[in-house]
């Protein structure tokens, strides 16, 4: 299960694999932390890229990489390390690695890129552009280790925004209040205007990072609702415990890019996932990594932060997360914002993957079938997926794709379950759904570079951006004990998917083994506290049956559904009722039929570059 986990540029990215143009480390020393531009020249174009090399925690190292000409923020990097004065990282998505000697004032190396190598040296920015020095301000009640709470002043994104980066130290056993403690990471941006109210958001997977989108949520470019509530509200941003850069669960090490073999054949592979649950067991109890944990976890940064209230936003997962911190703190709550509804009582996920997988399929059939340019392209869209599809019941079939890492092109065998997971989530979004027509019709004919190429960028977006480990802590503790072999047939029947994905999470839970939650957590949540809901009626992840279903348990919220939409989106009328519900404080008199012809899906692709 991994829901509003991502957010690929996939389009690009996955342009590039088929045209064929081509991870954290030990503590570095002072001078490589910060922000550092260069420019590639390519083609005799030029094109700046942005390097932020951020937020070392217990001497691990996290980057990000903005591409301003093409739109790009806050790509997350692997494999950074700043080892014996040569930095390199990695973006193996878009086969990007970079290799270079570490100066006082530059970092002189190679961008290398699908084998294509380009000089390219970053230097620190301007005079006046740098982020304020750290000065640590400690708050909070003592814990073993000093403070609980450690802030210093930051600025993120290209626009400089206000902010407090810091650490929350909690213990890793709440319950018994003693042994371990844990570091939680989280980023607060300031409101223009000061109220002393705040804005949580809550991120999806479980495992999704969140204070990686600091700089692209102050500049606009992601979450525009926040950015607009950040003239009164606060912002808060926190990795829960065993994500980002709060005692991290990474496990990104299963999906290795130099071996695409395993992660064809298996959603969860067996050996590598052995191989993680290992190590991470010496450093975590990996029991202690829930929701209800998280929720109170967020509950006590809250008040050491100062804050009487917050508002929550959750997306996927994260109104998962919602739900928990409402029932469990309800007099801390102001109102809840939750888009893709995840009630924990329904146990959505992983049984809903297959239902929402055919539900969002049989959307681009009929509407490819309504598109006069996709019909007279495709017009046999459905009878062709079907007979893809039957492939794999006689076993894995044989695809090539690039490697990552060596640029080489290999053979490798694609398994069912992989085809159908990786297919489902190429569904999340519309413009990534555009590519769905094209991939199935030149699979169909023989062609599976296409689909291949979907499947490694698919599988190889998602590391950095979530931590397996964590989702596999929350699920199988959460999720995935509650599933019995009655509710699998019922949720596979008349689906492509069936039952591949949720056996698989099965078995990669009795492989990472933690303690279930008592079933009582799975209850119904009911509340009185504003609530506004959306909900897409072609979500392939979070039905919007669980939304409408949860609602008369809500007296005072209300259910924007976005016909056509998929997984977590919205359109500027959503936009602008999320920001007038908050500011309201009420959804009483939101008009949430408003919104109902806002969304319209981009068109669909019609052909693909030839190697």
């Amino acid at each position: 299960m991994l829901h509003g986990a991502r957010a690929v540029f996939f389009g690009a990215l996955f342009l590039c694999m088929l045209a064929a143009t081509p991870a954290p480390s030990p503590p570095p020393s002072a001078i490589i932390t910060g922000t550092w531009s260069g420019t590639l020249n390519a083609q005799g174009r030029a094109v700046p890229v942005v390097l932020h090399i951020i937020r070392a925690s217990g001497g691990i190292l996290s980057a990000t990489l903005d591409s301003p000409l093409e739109g790009l923020y806050g790509l997350r990097l692997t494999g950074v390390s700043a080892a014996n004065g040569v930095l390199t990282f990695a973006l193996p998505a878009a086969y990007i690695s970079y290799r270079g000697t570490i100066g006082s004032h530059a970092i002189i190396g190679t961008f290398t890129k699908n084998g294509a190598a380009l000089p390219l040296t970053f230097s620190r920015p301007g005079p006046g552009t740098e982020t304020p020095a750290a000065t640590p301000v400690m708050h909070g009640t003592a814990q073993p280790g000093g403070p609980a709470l450690v802030t210093h002043p930051c600025a993120e994104g290209k626009s400089k925004v206000s902010a407090l980066c810091g650490t929350f130290r909690v213990y890793e056993n709440r319950a018994a209040h003693a042994g371990r403690t844990i570091e939680l990471g989280f980023v607060l941006l300031r409101a223009e205007h000061h109220s002393g109210r705040v804005v949580y958001f809550a991120n999806g997977g479980p495992g999704a990072l969140t204070t990686m989108y600091a700089g692209a949520i102050a500049d606009g470019q992601w979450l525009h609702p926040l950015w607009i509530l950040r003239s009164r509200y606060d912002i808060l941003l926190l990795d829960n415990r065993g994500m980002g850069e709060s005692a991290p669960l990474d496990c990104n090490g299963i999906y290795d890019p130099a071996h695409p073999a395993t992660y064809f054949m298996q959603l969860w592979p067996s050996a590598a996932l052995r191989g993680c649950r290992a190590r991470e067991a010496r450093t975590h109890d990996l029991s202690e990594y829930t929701t209800d944990n998280a929720a109170d976890d967020l509950n006590d940064l809250r008040a050491a932060l100062g804050y009487r209230k917050v508002v929550l936003m959750g997306t996927s997962y994260g109104t998962y997360f919602s739900f928990v911190y409402m029932r469990r703190h309800p007099q801390t709550v102001e109102s809840a914002v939750l888009n893709g509804v995840v009630p924990p009582h329904l146990l959505t996920a992983p049984l809903s993957d297959a239902q929402g997988a055919q539900l969002a399929m049989d959307d681009v059939i009929s509407e490819c079938a309504h598109d006069a340019a996709c019909h007279r392209r495709f017009p046999y869209l459905g009878a062709h997926f079907a007979a893809v599809a039957r492939r794999f019941d006689a076993g894995p079939v044989t695809v090539t794709i690039r490697n990552a890492i060596t640029s080489r092109l290999q053979r490798v065998r694609l398994s069912r379950q992989v085809f159908d997971d990786r297919l489902r989530q190429l569904l999340y979004s519309e413009s990534s759904a555009a590519y769905v027509p094209i991939i199935i019709e030149d699979a169909y004919r023989g062609n599976y570079r296409p689909l291949a190429a979907m499947v490694n960028l698919v599988t190889l977006s998602l590391v950095g951006l979530v931590d397996f480990g964590a989702n596999l802590s929350y699920a199988c503790a959460e999720q995935v004990p509650f599933v019995t072999p009655a509710l699998i047939k019922r949720t596979s029947t008349n689906s492509f998917q069936g039952d591949t994905a949720v056996r698989a999470e099965q078995e990669a839970c009795r492989t990472w083994n933690v303690r279930p939650v008592p079933v009582s957590e799975n209850r119904i949540v009911r509340s009185r506290l504003p609530v506004l809901m959306i909900s897409g009626t072609n979500d392939p992840a979070s039905l919007a049956i669980y939304a409408q279903e949860e609602l008369p348990y809500l007296p005072n919220a209300r259910l924007i559904l976005q016909r056509g939409e998929s997984h977590g989106g919205t359109t500027p009328c959503t936009d602008n009722l999320i920001v007038q519900f908050v500011l309201d404080g009420s959804a009483r008199n939101l008009p949430t039929n408003s919104c109902a012809g806002s969304f319209s899906r981009p068109p669909f692709v019609l052909g693909l570059p030839r190697p």
